[in-house]
């Protein structure tokens, strides 16, 4: 069995934060600002154990590579899930890295059927010189930040609550693919994105947020459902406009910041009733353009 690393770092590693780091909340966070490199997992584990049927992720493996650097990551499989805790710690932290301090969350977990744990982890680590931090959990207004629940925050539509946990704009990275037209011939062209499966999805409605390409940053308005005020077939879709730009977008692929949900998705009586809706996004959308955080 190996163990299959990406990204570039050279041993000793002063600080490796170790994490699965999905959505880099608030929580996550904190690891990071203690270490000089990050080691993640992907896939998710819970995908490739089958705890879960169909886990969403906050993040895929390139959103996470965007939101932070540097970062390596351990390609996840049932082989490495085979890996007892001691030769996880030997053969992919030890070997690899040579830490002189490791920085993982209070509930950090790893080996065959969950073997290893933080008291285990301080004890492997005492006999060899090598420091080990525990970030105690993150709370923000009165919850513990957890990835699961942000999920959830999403899920019910609570888009707002689940970024501020979040502590940044929830983004999307995407492939540009052809649409339907709509948006040309209502005066608001959209990019249309294609996305990687099991990235999981705000609930419809309609947001404001920035599209990031070429280190450049274009307010913009993003919509996400299924267009109930045409004909069928109804398939869900992501689409942003860019606001006051007139770019050809076709085949680059985007990075999209999600700020804030500003309203549900609407069937309109008519495509006059549309326009005039879209409008009102578009300036608010704009009034609020250099609020990005």
């Amino acid at each position: 069995m190996s163990l299959n690393f990406s990204g570039h770092w050279t041993p000793p590693v002063e600080a490796l934060g170790i994490g699965v780091f999905d959505g880099m909340h608030r929580g996550h966070q904190k690891i990071a600002d203690l270490s000089t490199l990050l080691m993640t997992f992907y896939p998710h584990p819970d995908l490739v154990l089958n705890k879960k049927a169909n886990v969403q992720w906050l993040s895929t493996a390139e959103e996470l590579h965007a939101l932070m650097s540097p970062l390596v990551t351990l390609r996840f499989t049932q082989e490495v899930a085979q890996y007892s805790a001691e030769d996880f710690l030997q053969k992919g932290i030890l070997e690899k890295f040579a830490p002189k301090r490791l920085v993982v969350g209070y509930d950090f977990i790893f080996g065959h059927n969950k073997s290893g744990n933080v008291s285990m982890l301080k004890y492997w680590a005492s006999e060899r010189n090598i420091e080990v931090v525990v970030v105690p959990p993150v709370t923000h207004q009165g919850e513990v930040v957890r990835s699961s629940q942000i999920r959830r925050y999403f899920e019910a539509g609570e888009f707002n609550r689940a970024v501020d946990q979040l502590g940044h704009p929830y983004l999307i990275m995407g492939q540009v693919v052809h649409g339907e037209g709509r948006g040309h011939h209502l005066g608001f062209p959209t990019a249309n994105l294609q996305l990687q499966a099991h990235k999981l999805l705000p609930a419809v409605g309609v947001y404001r947020a920035m599209v990031e390409r070429d280190a450049q940053y274009y307010p913009a308005m993003a919509y996400i459902g299924r267009k109930p005020t045409f004909e069928g077939p109804h398939l869900l879709a992501c689409e942003v406009h860019l606001i006051h730009q007139n770019r050809d977008l076709y085949h680059a692929r985007l990075k999209l910041w999600l700020q804030e949900k500003i309203r549900e998705e609407i069937k309109f009586e008519s495509k006059e009733a549309l326009i005039a809706q879209l409008q009102k996004d578009q300036n608010y959308c704009w009034e609020n353009r250099h609020d990005f955080r």
